[in-house]
């Protein structure tokens, strides 16, 4: 039990209890907390309900005729009794466990970066309401391994806030951090255009291990030099489109029965040399152009990454569409279940939430 994820983030709350009253150690509550969260028992209460059962027990490091497991009382004093300078060693254990993962040194790590919404229905410490999701909200940020689909580190963070302006500054100690324990490891991040920074792009121009590859906004200066990729684009739609057209209309007139009704799409991929008035340098953009029965689709991605072909590139950056997936397993935990006052305790449930994750993950991995 002392090798488990849970049970070493318990180890890292200061207890300051007095021993000669102290029945229920911050290591097993912390396994005990975890374990009902695997079994679907989402909130503090069902503690009372679970307290006696055997299997629980036997996770906890406890027999089954020992005593019961703490109450809810118990776990909730806990829940709020987590500081900020130990939720920080708890994130930095997230970053270890992950190292640790590995039984060597990977070649390359992808990081993949997205946030989603955790809604809030009460007077939560730094809830905010969010337009977007149109919700108060806190906004967590995830951060996996896009190759492997572990769980590198869970951050929340209040409902509106920029991310452009913050990503930099987190990504970089991660990054930095990483390359401290895998110094010949390339890590690249990947994320939508909201992770799109040019501080970030400034920090790893010169650094070798460091790449790059988040989705870019469009603006008119883009839009203006795809113009003419993007009108032949569409006269090939449209040629292609009534070609099938005909075709049918002459099976039709035969009287045969083997109609094309195959989705016509013209995707184009291309390569440009573009520098926002933001930015100190130029860098690679990739245009990815899409006409189909349902109009034009213009995409950017700007990357660090120079050597392969434009097409190669975006279908790279595409592969982040299944952290999506791995967020919906998180939240199948209830991961956003944010019930606390306090923004450190929520904060706290949200380690305790990914723990469980990080646990799962592995038992789908090696059985």
């Amino acid at each position: 039990m002392k090798n488990t994820l849970a049970w070493k983030i318990g180890s890292l709350i200061p207890d300051s209890r007095k021993r000669e009253f102290v029945h229920h150690t911050y290591m097993e509550m912390v396994c005990q907390r975890v374990g009902q969260i695997l079994c679907g028992y989402e909130d503090a209460n069902d503690c009372d309900r679970l307290r006696g059962d055997s299997a629980l027990k036997i996770s906890c490091g406890r027999k089954p005729s020992d005593e019961a497991l703490c109450s809810q009382p118990t776990m909730t004093r806990l829940e709020n009794n987590v500081g900020s300078r130990t939720l920080y060693k708890i994130g930095k254990l997230f970053l270890d466990e992950y190292i640790s993962s590995f039984d060597k040194a990977p070649k390359k790590v992808v990081i993949d970066a997205d946030d989603t919404n955790a809604n809030t229905y009460g007077g939560q410490q730094l809830t905010l309401f969010n337009a977007y999701y149109n919700e108060y909200c806190y906004m967590p940020l995830m951060l996996f391994d896009g190759l492997t689909g572990k769980l590198m580190l869970p951050l929340l963070r209040p409902g509106r806030r920029n991310k452009s302006q913050n990503v930099a500054r987190i990504m970089a100690r991660v990054v930095e951090y990483l390359h401290s324990r895998w110094p010949q490891t390339v890590m690249e991040l990947r994320g939508d255009s909201h992770f799109c920074s040019h501080e970030f792009m400034e920090w790893a121009h010169d650094k070798w291990y460091v790449r790059y590859l988040t989705g870019l906004s469009g603006n008119s200066v883009l839009q203006a030099m795809v113009d003419k990729p993007r009108r032949r684009a569409e006269h090939d739609y449209k040629k292609k489109a009534e070609a099938q057209k005909r075709d049918n209309e002459a099976k039709r007139a035969a009287g045969r029965v083997d109609i094309d009704r195959e989705r016509i799409v013209i995707r184009r991929y291309f390569k440009l040399e573009y520098k926002a008035a933001s930015w100190k340098r130029s860098q690679r953009v990739i245009a990815k152009i899409e006409v189909s029965a349902e109009g034009t689709n213009i995409r950017f991605v700007v990357t660090k990454n120079r050597n392969n072909s434009a097409e190669t590139t975006y279908r790279r950056y595409c592969g982040r569409g299944e952290m999506e997936l791995w967020v919906k397993d998180l939240k199948y935990l209830k991961a956003d279940r944010m019930s606390c006052n306090s923004y450190r305790a929520n904060y706290f449930r949200l380690f305790l939430h990914a723990a469980a994750f990080v646990i799962a993950h592995r038992m789908k991995r090696t059985g």
